[in-house]
C-alpha cells in the first residue's frame, strides 16, 4: 500500500474517528459509574463494566464508523440502517414473546423468584423445581441483554455519527474535543477517579486536531499572512481536502508509550485547578444571583423562596422542591436539628404575617438578651455542671452563603456571639440585618447552644419546676418581658371563636405554658402534610380554614396555626422562617450543604425566665425535633447531624440518609421525575424555537417574492445581480472596491458557472442593459432568473447545513 494511497488515508481517518467516538463513550461510562447504575437497568454493574471495557468500546466504535462510511459510499444509508432498526425491533418482539410465554406457565411465586434471580444466577435455589425455572430465567436474561445492547448501540451510534460528521467539519471535531477536555479537567478538579484509558484517546485526537488545523492554514497559504477573522473561521467551517493524517501512527505510538509508562498510584491533587474552578463557580453563581435579584423585584431581607409565602406576607399556594444550594455550614456536630432563624414575624393579620414590633422600648441586642435569660435560668436551676452538659452544650459554626443574596443573618436560637469581618449588623430586633445585601462567598461564624429538647431535665426546666431559687430579672429584662406580652399576643378580629374554642379544648387541664404549647404541637402533628394544599377561600381566616376545613398543608400552615393557637391561650408566640438542618447532605470534610429543600418555617413560644423556644408542629420534622439525645428518631426523617470535627470524634455519631447511597444516585432517584419534566420542557422549547425560525424564514421568503413581483424590469435586474454577488460572497468571492465585473469574473475562474449559463454571459447581459441602453425584456429577465436559481441550487447542494442556514438567514 503506497504512503499516499486512498485506502491508507481512509484507514487513518477511520482510526481517528474511532478514537474520538471511543473517548466519548469512555467518558460516558465513567460518568455512568460515578452516578450509579439505575435500579431499572437490566444488568448488574459488575457485568456491565466487564462488557464495557476500553478495548470493546474501541472495537465497537470502529465497527460503527466502518458501517457509516461504507453505507455512505454505497449510498445504502437508509436501507442499511432502516434494515438494522427493523431487525432490532423484530428481535425485541421475539424475546418479549418468548419471555411472556415462559412466564405464563409459572405460578406467581415462581415468577417472582425468577425476577429476583435474574441479576444473580448463583441465587437460583438448587431444587427439583429449578429445571422448570431455567427456561423463564434464560428468556429473562436474554431480554435483559437485548436492552443492554440496545442502549449501548444507541450511544455508539450517536457518538459515531458525531465523529463521522467531524471528519469534514473541523469545528465540530474541535467542539467535541473541547467538551471532552473540560469534562476530564472537571473530574480532575473534583478528584473523581478516572482510568488513563479515558485520557489517552482524547490526547491522541487532540494531537491529530492540532496537526489538521496547522495543515489547513498551510494549505490556504496563511502561514506568512495576517488573515482576517472571516478567512480564519472559514478554515474550521470548511477545511480543505487533503489534511495532514500521516502523523497518525506517530501520535498513536506516542500515546501508547505514555500509557505504558508507570505512574504513581496516588492521584494528582490539581489544587490550583480546583481553586480556579471553585472561584469561577462562585463568580458565576454570584452573577446569576445578582441578576436574579435585580429582576425579581424582591426585598433584600430573606423570605421563603417558594410560592407558599410571598414577599407581601400572604400564605397560600403549593410548595416546590429544589435542591439548589443556599448555605454551607461547617463546625460542631449537633445532636438536635439546628434551626437557622432568618426572618421573624410578630403580627398575624388573618391571611399572613407582618413585622410591626420594630420599636423596642428596652436596650440591648435581642439575641443576646434571649441567650442571657437562658444562662440565668441555668444558674438558678437545681442542676449541676455535669447535668447541664447532658442538657445542652456549646457549638461553633462557620456559615457561608452559596446560593442567595440577602441582608439577613441566619442564626440559631440561643446564639451567644457572632464573628463578622468588616460588618456591623443591626441586632436590635428579632431579625438581624447586615448593612447591605451579601451574596456568594460571604462568611461569618457564631457560637450557640445545642439543646436536648427531648430530655426530661430540659422539659422540667421549661415547666418552671427546676428552680433552686427563682431567677431574678433586672430592669431591662422586665421591660423586655412586658413588651413581649404586649406585642406578641395580639390577634385580629378575623379569628373566629371556634379557633379559640379549639385552643382551649387542646390545652384543657394543663397548667404551664410549655405544656400547652407541646399539646398544641402534638395535636397539629396529627394533621396531613402535603406540598400542594387547597387554596384558602378569599375572605376566610387562614388559620380557621386550615384547622377546620382543609387540615392539610406544609410548614407555613403548621407554624401559623401553632402561633395563632398559642396566642389564643395568652402565650406570646412568633412566626420564624429560615432553614433547618434536617436532611442536609455532606459536601466534603466536615461541611454540609443546606439547600432550598431545607427552607422551613416554625413557631416560637416565649417561656418566662427561659426565652424564645422553638416548637415543631410540622409532621415531616416533628419526630427529629423531639427525639432525646442518644435515642434514634422513630419514623419520619432521622435527626440531622453536622459532620464531626477531629476533636469531637468521640461523640455519638448520627447517620443521615446521605451516607447510605451515593449522592448522585440518590439525587437521580429522587429527582428523576423532575429531570424528565425539565428534559421535555427543553425539547418543547427547542421545537418551538425551530418552528418560530421556520415560520420567520417562510414569511420573509413570501414577502420577498411578493416584493420582487412588484418590481419593474430594471428593479428585477438589480435584485438578481445582487443575489449573484451574494452567492459569490458566500463562496469567498467578494467583489472588491473598484473592481469591474469582467475582472471579478476572471478571478472567479468558472466557480460561478452553472448548467444554464456562465457568469461571463450574465455579466455581458447585465452590462448591455445597465450601461448599453438595451431594453430589459421578459426573455432576458427570465434568463437571469434561471441562472440565479441554478446558481443558488448549486451552492446549496454543495455547502453544509450550517452555511445553508446562514444563507437563508441573510
Amino acid at each position: 500500500m503506497k504512503p499516499d494511497s486512498l485506502q491508507l488515508r481512509k484507514l487513518y481517518a477511520l482510526m481517528a474517528s474511532s478514537c474520538l467516538c471511543a473517548g466519548s463513550l469512555m467518558i460516558l461510562k465513567s460518568l455512568w459509574d460515578l452516578f450509579g447504575m439505575p435500579a431499572f437497568f437490566p444488568l448488574p454493574a459488575e457485568k456491565a463494566s466487564e462488557l464495557l471495557s476500553p478495548a470493546v468500546l474501541l472495537l465497537v466504535s470502529a465497527l460503527c464508523l466502518f458501517l457509516l462510511k461504507w453505507s455512505s459510499e454505497k449510498n445504502l444509508r437508509l436501507p442499511l440502517w432502516g434494515g438494522l432498526f427493523l431487525l432490532a425491533l423484530l428481535a425485541g418482539a421475539f424475546l418479549f414473546l418468548r419471555e411472556r410465554n415462559a412466564f405464563a406457565a409459572l405460578s406467581q411465586e415462581e415468577a417472582s423468584l425468577v425476577q429476583a434471580c435474574a441479576r444473580n444466577l448463583s441465587s437460583l435455589p438448587q431444587s427439583a423445581s429449578s429445571a422448570r425455572l431455567l427456561p423463564a430465567l434464560s428468556a429473562r436474561t436474554a431480554l435483559q441483554l437485548y436492552f443492554f445492547l440496545l442502549i449501548l448501540g444507541t450511544a455508539v451510534l450517536l457518538c459515531g455519527l458525531l465523529s463521522y460528521l467531524s471528519e469534514s467539519r473541523l469545528w465540530l471535531k474541535g467542539l467535541l474535543l473541547l467538551i471532552q477536555t473540560v469534562i476530564l479537567l472537571l473530574c480532575a478538579a473534583q478528584e473523581i477517579p478516572l482510568s488513563k484509558w479515558n485520557v489517552l484517546p482524547v490526547l491522541f485526537c487532540l494531537l491529530l486536531f492540532l496537526s489538521e488545523t496547522a495543515a489547513c492554514f498551510q494549505n490556504q497559504g496563511m502561514e506568512n499572512q495576517s488573515p482576517s477573522l472571516r478567512k480564519s473561521l472559514s478554515v474550521f467551517l470548511a477545511p480543505p481536502a487533503g489534511n495532514l493524517l500521516y502523523l497518525t501512527p506517530v501520535f498513536l505510538a506516542a500515546v501508547l508509550i505514555i500509557g505504558l509508562l508507570p505512574a504513581k498510584e496516588a492521584p494528582m491533587h490539581w489544587d490550583t485547578l480546583r481553586k480556579l474552578t471553585a472561584a469561577a463557580e462562585d463568580k458565576a453563581n454570584a452573577l446569576i444571583i445578582h441578576i436574579g435579584s435585580l429582576f425579581s423585584g424582591g426585598q433584600d431581607s430573606y423570605a421563603l423562596s417558594f410560592t407558599g409565602y410571598t414577599g407581601s406576607g400572604h400564605l397560600n399556594g403549593g410548595l416546590f422542591s429544589s435542591s439548589a444550594g443556599q448555605l454551607s455550614l461547617t463546625g460542631s456536630r449537633t445532636k438536635s436539628p439546628l434551626y437557622l432563624t432568618g426572618t421573624v414575624h410578630d403580627f398575624y393579620n388573618g391571611h399572613g404575617w407582618e413585622q410591626r414590633a420594630l420599636d423596642k422600648t428596652y436596650s440591648g441586642e435581642e439575641y443576646l438578651l434571649n441567650y442571657q435569660e437562658l444562662t440565668d435560668a441555668l444558674d438558678a436551676s437545681i442542676y449541676t455542671s455535669q447535668e447541664q452538659l447532658e442538657m445542652m452544650r456549646s457549638c461553633r459554626f462557620d456559615l457561608r452563603f452559596e446560593g442567595l443574596k440577602t441582608q439577613t443573618v441566619f442564626y440559631p436560637p440561643f446564639t451567644a456571639s457572632f464573628f463578622f469581618i468588616n460588618q456591623e449588623p443591626d441586632a436590635r430586633n428579632d431579625s438581624i440585618l447586615l448593612p447591605k445585601a451579601q451574596s456568594v462567598g460571604f462568611t461569618y461564624s457564631f457560637l450557640c447552644m445545642d439543646i436536648n429538647w427531648g430530655s426530661e431535665k430540659v422539659q422540667k426546666l421549661l415547666r418552671q419546676e427546676a428552680w433552686a431559687q427563682p431567677p431574678a430579672l433586672d430592669e431591662e429584662q422586665q421591660k423586655r418581658e412586658c413588651y413581649i406580652y404586649k406585642n406578641y399576643t395580639e390577634l385580629p378580629d378575623t379569628v373566629p371563636e371556634r379557633v379559640y374554642a379549639l385552643a382551649e379544648e387542646i390545652t384543657e387541664g394543663l397548667s404551664t405554658d410549655y405544656d400547652r404549647m407541646k399539646a398544641i404541637e402534638g395535636w397539629l402533628n396529627r394533621l396531613a402534610y402535603t406540598t400542594s394544599p387547597p387554596q384558602c377561600p378569599e375572605g376566610q381566616d387562614f388559620t380557621d380554614y386550615f384547622l377546620f376545613d382543609s387540615q392539610t398543608g406544609y410548614c407555613t400552615y403548621f407554624a401559623t396555626a401553632m402561633a395563632v393557637l398559642g396566642r389564643c391561650c395568652g402565650i406570646p408566640t412568633r412566626y420564624a422562617e429560615g432553614f433547618v438542618t434536617t436532611g442536609t447532605r455532606r459536601t466534603e470534610g466536615n461541611q454540609v450543604m443546606i439547600t432550598s429543600d431545607n427552607a422551613h418555617a416554625w413557631a416560637e413560644g416565649y417561656i418566662p425566665n427561659i426565652g424564645w423556644v422553638p416548637f415543631e408542629p410540622t409532621p415531616r420534622y416533628y419526630e427529629a425535633a423531639n427525639t432525646a439525645w442518644n435515642l434514634p428518631a422513630q419514623g419520619g426523617t432521622p435527626a440531622p447531624a453536622l459532620p464531626v470535627p477531629e476533636s469531637q470524634e468521640e461523640e455519638t455519631a448520627v447517620t443521615d440518609d446521605w451516607t447510605q447511597d451515593s449522592l448522585p444516585a440518590r439525587y437521580l432517584a429522587e429527582q428523576s421525575g423532575r429531570l424528565l419534566i425539565h428534559f421535555l420542557e427543553a425539547v418543547l422549547l427547542i421545537a418551538a424555537l425551530f418552528l418560530l425560525l421556520a415560520l420567520f424564514l417562510f414569511c420573509r421568503s413570501a414577502l420577498r417574492r411578493r416584493s420582487y413581483r412588484r418590481l419593474d424590469a430594471a428593479g428585477k435586474l438589480e435584485n438578481r445581480m445582487r443575489k449573484v454577488l451574494l452567492l459569490g460572497e458566500m463562496q469567498d468571492l467578494r467583489l472588491e472596491a473598484g473592481e469591474t465585473l469582467a475582472a471579478y469574473g476572471k478571478r472567479a475562474a468558472g466557480r460561478l458557472d452553472t448548467a444554464t449559463g456562465s457568469f461571463a454571459d450574465i455579466c455581458t447581459l447585465y452590462q448591455s442593459i445597465r450601461f448599453g441602453g438595451e431594453e430589459a425584456g421578459e426573455a432576458k429577465i427570465l434568463q437571469l432568473e434561471q441562472y440565479t436559481d441554478s446558481l443558488e441550487k448549486q451552492y446549496l447542494h454543495g455547502c453544509g447545513r450550517l452555511r445553508r442556514l446562514l444563507y437563508h438567514m441573510r
